[in-house]
């Protein structure tokens, strides 16, 4: 039985070794653990071979003079499985013994196993006096930034935590910066993770990404610091471990105790760079700050329209630069167009949560007006490249548009003549017929009975009948009225509307919402315009041009035209421009409107 164990457990750690071999290849490496201790601290050199279990034939390796192997080597093994990748490690530990406080480097030596020669890198000790054991423990550095910088550029890079591979840390509270030349911007998602050697020393490394925005010229300083717990492995001197399993897992555990944690402030030396203005020499007209690498597109929705018709313009800018100090840039239409200030929207690259990189959409409105319009203007972009220091301005050629003349409106619609149906629901006159005449009672009837009349009661209930009628007769009048005469429906749903208008405008100014309100604002003027049309119209349909020259050809002031424009004026400019109107100034706002809706 214990034969037949063991047979299975060859085949098994071959078919593992074949395993490994084929997934990574084999490495020897070696280290000092921990590699920095105080006088008195105790530590071990540890000798690691990955991916085969076959021992160390034969070795080069030279230890410097001051230290020297004491004792038999503790033994390991550990195999992890990962994605279904294998890694296999065995390795010997001896404890290490030193004269003195000092540096004590093993040069790169060679290792033979099976027959081949592997490369072990070299490794230092350091040994120093009682409480330095924590220098170059940690080391907080800013990398990646280099170079100077220009006012509003923004630089990417990285703040780096180096950790030394005896040491354990904790609690990272949030980094300080020190310096006012910079807006800074640290990643908040959790650090990526590497493994790097460093003068002999193995390190993790935890890195943050970094944004820097140059706001002030001149030298400029700036630091970081953060507050956080650390711990150094262990010096204690180790026991040798048994061959008995319950032992070494034993002896493990107590190894293994709780590190001493303490509170400790790491900061990086300080940076130093020279930040520039941007050059004057060179710089385009309509510049707007724009400092990066970028590329434009644009896009025209339609380019047949009628005057008065807008034209959708998109323009996309795309790169990596300053997104946010990017402002819409300005075009110059000339004569026969009208304009709005552009909606501007920013969509960041999926793999850039720092979101430098991405595209800015400015949507324009222009509207031409000039039907001998024959080509919409090109828009500029400029923007400065800070490693050519150079402008560059993109633009296309411009698009060629027909604009035919406007077109009547279609809002008026005939007068209301009443129909063959309206005809028939008239009233019918009946023909009268005679009542018969009335008979009177006999005398003898009569002497002991009062006539009801004098009843109050009998002349009350009577005179609830008579109201109802009357009531009745007061609404089917309304009724033939708004069926016949257009003009008074016109009148009793204008009043209608209006005052539900009104309700909408008082809500809208509550809530400081400036869309609605002026939305509003528009259908009161609407509604209240319609009783100056001789013809039937629909109150929405109405553009401020038709009621403009129907009161002005009923001998209105041009007051009051001028005020109906511009409120037609600031409710397209919100519907194309976005919320420009501030919520302070909608109580003046409603003054105005109620004032002009009196007037009109």
């Amino acid at each position: 039985m214990h034969r037949r164990l063991t047979q299975y457990l060859t085949l098994f750690w071959a078919f593992l070794a074949i395993s490994l071999n084929a997934a990574e290849e084999i490495s020897v490496n070696a280290r000092f653990e921990p590699a920095v201790i105080a006088e008195g601290g105790h530590t071990f050199f540890v000798v690691e071979t990955v991916n085969t279990g076959k021992p160390l034939e034969k070795s080069t390796l030279r230890l410097p003079q001051g230290i020297e192997l004491a004792g038999n080597p503790r033994q390991q093994r550990e195999t992890k499985i990962i994605n279904g990748d294998y890694r296999y490690t065995a390795s010997l530990a001896y404890p290490v013994n030193y004269s003195s406080v000092g540096e004590y480097t093993v040069p790169e030596w060679k290792a033979e196993i099976d027959g081949k020669i592997y490369t072990v890198a070299a490794t230092t000790l350091k040994v120093v006096p009682a409480g330095e054991e924590m220098k170059d423990a940690l080391m907080l550095k800013l990398e990646g930034l280099d170079g100077p910088f220009y006012v509003g550029e923004v630089r990417r890079g990285q703040l780096n935590l180096y950790i030394r591979n005896d040491t354990d840390i904790g609690n990272i509270e949030p980094f300080q910066t020190t310096g006012d030349g910079f807006l800074e911007q640290i990643s908040t998602e959790e650090p990526k993770m590497s493994r790097i050697r460093l003068n002999n020393q193995f390190y993790r490394v935890a890195s943050w990404d970094i944004i820097l925005t140059a706001i002030s010229t001149g030298s400029q300083e700036i630091s970081w610091s953060s507050n956080m717990m650390i711990a150094i492995a262990s010096q204690k001197p180790r026991p040798m471990l048994s061959n008995d399993p319950f032992d070494r897992m034993m002896s493990s555990f107590m190894m293994d105790n709780q590190p001493d944690y303490r509170k400790v402030k790491l900061g990086t030396e300080p940076y130093t760079f020279d930040v520039k203005a941007l050059p004057e020499e060179g710089k385009p007209e309509g510049f707007s700050g724009a400092i990066g690498k970028f590329t434009v597109e644009d896009t025209v929705k339609k380019t047949k329209v009628a005057a008065g018709e807008p034209i959708e313009v998109t323009l996309t800018v795309s790169g990596t630069g300053n997104f946010e100090r990017i402002t819409a840039p300005k075009i110059d239409l000339g004569e026969g167009w009208k304009a709005y200030p552009p909606k501007a929207t920013f969509e960041a690259d999926k793999s850039d949560p720092m979101q430098i990189s991405g595209k800015k959409i400015f949507e324009y409105i222009f509207i031409p007006i000039d039907e001998s319009i024959r080509t919409l203007p090109s828009i500029p972009f400029s923007y400065f490249d800070p490693i050519t220091e150079k402008y560059y301005t993109l633009n296309h050629d411009a698009t060629e548009i027909e604009v035919t003349p406007a077109v009547a409106s279609k809002s008026v619609i005939a007068e209301t003549q009443p129909t063959d149906n309206q005809q028939s629901n008239r009233p019918q006159i009946r023909e009268r017929k005679e009542l018969f005449p009335i008979q009177l009672l006999s005398d003898g009837w009569t002497n002991g009975i009062a006539p009801i009349f004098y009843n109050r009661n009998f002349l009350l209930l009577q005179g609830i009948p008579a109201i109802a009628l009357l009531g009745i007769a007061l609404v089917r009048k309304r009724q033939l009225k708004l069926r016949e005469d257009a003009g008074y429906a016109r009148m009793v749903s204008a009043n209608r509307n209006l005052k539900n208008s009104s309700k909408e405008l008082a809500q809208a100014q509550g809530k400081g919402d400036t869309q609605a309100f002026f939305a509003a604002a528009r259908r009161m003027v609407q509604e209240a315009s319609t009783k100056h049309f001789k013809r039937g119209v629909k109150a929405e349909s109405l553009t401020c041009e038709e009621i403009c020259s129907v009161l002005e050809s009923s001998g209105t002031e041009a007051s009051v035209t001028a005020e109906i424009r511009a409120i037609f004026e600031q409710c397209d400019a919100l519907h194309f421009a976005g919320n420009l109107q501030g919520t302070e100034d909608l109580p003046q706002w409603r003054k105005r409107i109620e004032t002009l809706i009196h007037q009109i």
